[in-house]
């Protein structure tokens, strides 16, 4: 959405490179009305430059949705990001996390080898997640890895009256088995709650908006692929 693209990209379309190659991908599109143009410009050698947008957000959210389905193999309905969005609103990140979890849950295991360790890193859920978001209102900006001086937030959600910081961290599979294994989910939920005043993530946004902040700190269960446990910090300004 946020690039150029040049008039002659749209002159031919190979159906046969479809899911091979982005510019096929958005010739079609385009072509069949679910992009439209948002802005329109001069290049230096006079050809045409064009910048592109879903004409509505009901078309954003059905080709966003299906790419999400798609993509994770998961069923993703319009009326769930509503249950996000009021989860955002009433500023109850516990609820908002619950519905996420389902996601991760209902992907199939057979995506994953046995072998990978994808799902112990932090920037999987962080991007999945991200991703996802993505579908919300267009007032809502998500943003994953935002840079500060100290590091960067693993995960911002911007809503018209609130800011949501939030910090990932993973329990990797086979590690603290049975009631341990809660246990470090808990205290690493903690631990990354705690990163976001230790590397005083706050301090940024507080000069670029007066929104109440809302600190949360998530482990995710690399054994479940599932999110694990939620703390959270509620602060009014």
């Amino acid at each position: 959405m946020n690039r150029e693209y040049r008039e002659e990209t749209f002159e031919k379309l190979e159906l046969e490179s479809l899911g091979r190659t982005a510019f096929d991908t958005v010739s079609l599109f385009f072509q069949t009305g679910s992009l439209t143009i948002k802005e329109e410009k001069k290049a230096e050698d006079g050809s045409r430059l064009l910048r592109l947008d879903y004409p509505n957000n009901e078309v954003r959210k059905y080709l966003s949705s299906e790419a999400f389905k798609e993509i994770l193999q998961v069923q993703f309905e319009y009326s769930h990001l509503e249950t996000l969005r009021k989860a955002l609103y009433n500023n109850d990140p516990k609820a908002f996390y619950g519905l996420l979890d389902s996601y991760f849950r209902s992907v199939p295991f057979t995506i994953f080898k046995a072998q990978s360790a994808i799902t112990n890193v932090e920037c999987f859920y962080s991007a999945v997640l991200a991703f996802a978001l993505q579908f919300l209102p267009k007032m809502y900006r998500v943003q994953a890895e935002d840079p500060t001086s100290d590091g960067s937030v693993d995960l911002v959600i911007d809503t018209p009256t609130r800011l949501f910081l939030i910090e990932h961290k993973v329990l990797t599979r086979g590690l603290a088995p049975g009631p341990d294994r809660q246990r470090q989910l808990q205290e690493n939920a903690k631990q990354a709650l705690a990163q976001i005043d230790k590397m005083k993530y706050a301090a940024k946004f507080s000069i670029q908006t007066d929104k109440a902040i809302t600190k949360v700190g998530v482990c995710f269960d690399a054994e479940h692929r599932s999110v694990g446990y939620v703390e959270v910090v509620k602060e009014s300004l």
